[in-house]
């Protein structure tokens, strides 16, 4: 299972619930703290307009599919 927020309250609630966090802000949470997050993004990217990552370091213009999320959660692990 894995949780989709833009907020730190949902990032809050998620990891309360212990589900990994995948984290698309956006204008009004981009200052946020969201320590503890799966990943964090500018979004979720599509073929020829990928994601800018911020959260794994190391990991640029992707688009996230279940191949993605998979590596994420093993990462974590």
């Amino acid at each position: 299972m894995i949780a989709f927020e833009d907020s730190s309250p949902g990032l809050l609630a998620a990891r309360q619930a212990q589900i990994p966090t995948v984290i698309t802000m956006n204008e009004w949470t981009y200052d946020h703290d969201f320590t503890g997050a799966l990943a964090v993004l500018d979004n979720l990217g599509e073929p020829g307009a990928p994601a800018r990552v911020l959260i794994p370091k190391g990991q640029d213009n992707v688009v996230v599919d279940c191949n993605v999320l998979q590596q994420w959660l093993e990462a974590e692990r």
